[in-house]
């Protein structure tokens, strides 16, 4: 682990509380923001031999290592292509929440 206790980029010593990503697998990333230059970032930083056990144990291989993730998307594209207004609706429903269901 590397604890920053002064910004990497202004080595400003006023770091504040800005997130913190809990719902993942893995080790909870938290992040801070230097009050003087304003950058986020993840502090503690992993080190080395946490990067390779997180990317060993946590990360999604599956979904991001699949050789064919280009045709994956184009097919999807095609099989919009053929849907009708009944279909198109049927498959948007998650949509209406997203802006309000409206």
């Amino acid at each position: 682990m590397i604890l920053h206790r002064n910004c990497p980029i202004c080595n400003h010593t006023s770091l504040s509380a800005f997130a913190m990503d809990t719902w993942r697998k893995g080790p909870h990333i938290s992040r801070v923001r230097c009050e003087n230059c304003k950058l986020v970032f993840a502090n503690p930083m992993a080190d080395a031999d946490e990067l390779i056990a997180y990317y060993d144990q946590y990360y999604e291989k599956d979904s991001y290592e699949s050789m064919g993730y280009k045709q994956q998307i184009l097919d999807l594209f095609d099989r919009i292509k053929t849907l009708n207004t009944v279909e198109i609706k049927k498959e948007a429903r998650c949509l209406n929440s997203l802006r309000g269901g409206g």
